[in-house]
């Protein structure tokens, strides 16, 4: 590694002369830097949460190289997942959450009758958590459709701009972090969720006003998601569900992905009935 990165200093003072060169080392060198800071704070972070909730399950895996999630994940253009990396068109690296997904999901593929994520993907950097000018709105929504044939599929989104509907998909206006905004969507859709997904704003407070207001939607043996969980919150969200919330079973997922070392938000929360 040290012998590949002076072949590249020597490249560009070859091309730009000494100074650009010791520029942009010192800038490498700071950026590995807060890289291994923050890979240490998500170790120490998720190690703090495994001490406090006692119970966990550690996996080793290989990816499956058929998966029909990762797959659809290539399709549709997604980053929950992927089987090749030329499909994302996004800056970042995907998530590998569908390799985990298929686990909880396969078993119930034809079963699931009705599924809402919240978070359909804007390209306006008005909106926060935006995913930027690559933006497919409505790619997650698809990936869904096709995976569980038989669900009718609701997405929510704060920007009016990628609001669309389309065969078993329909999606709605919603403020995740407004009670208001989400009681009047509800009023509007009649029924309950098998799976509810929360891939929206990735903020604690906005978190829990989506499951405070949407959890009586779930079905009995539904599951409840968060998605893009930060260790920077995790103690909030272990309080909350863990300690605060004894009518429901919550499970901390933390993904391992050798293409996201950082794994700043690697994180999924799983909660169900108890």
């Amino acid at each position: 590694m040290i012998a590949s990165y002076l072949r590249r200093f020597i490249e560009i003072v070859d091309e730009r002369g000494v100074g650009p060169a010791i520029k942009s080392t010192v800038r490498f060198l700071s950026l590995s830097y807060h890289h291994y800071v923050g890979i240490l704070k998500a170790r120490k972070k998720v190690s703090e949460l495994s001490d406090a909730t006692q119970n966990g399950i550690h996996i080793n895996y290989n990816p499956n190289p058929n998966s029909d999630l990762a797959q659809l994940c290539d399709v549709y253009g997604t980053d929950k997942g992927e089987l090749t990396p030329d499909s994302n068109p996004y800056p970042w690296a995907s998530h590998n959450y569908t390799d985990f997904y298929e686990l909880i999901f396969s078993p119930r593929r034809y079963s699931i009758g009705s599924l809402l994520e919240c978070g359909i993907g804007t390209s306006n950097n008005e909106f926060q958590n935006n995913m930027g000018e690559k933006a497919n709105p409505g790619a997650s929504l698809r990936v869904w459709r096709e995976y569980f044939p038989n669900a009718e599929v609701t997405g929510i989104d704060i920007d009016p701009e990628v609001m669309f509907a389309e065969d078993r998909i329909n999606t709605y206006c919603v403020d995740q972090t407004s009670e208001k905004s989400i009681k009047d969507f509800l009023d509007e859709h009649n029924g309950g969720f098998d799976i509810i997904i929360d891939d929206g704003l990735h903020g604690y407070h906005a978190n829990v006003s989506l499951f405070e207001n949407t959890i009586d939607r779930l079905s009995e043996d539904g599951l409840y998601i968060i998605e893009d969980v930060s260790y920077d919150n995790l103690e909030k969200y272990r309080e909350y569900f863990i300690d605060g919330l004894e009518q429901y079973h919550t499970k901390f997922i933390d993904l391992e992905n050798p293409n996201r070392p950082y794994r700043k938000s690697d994180r999924l929360i799983i909660i169900s009935s108890v």
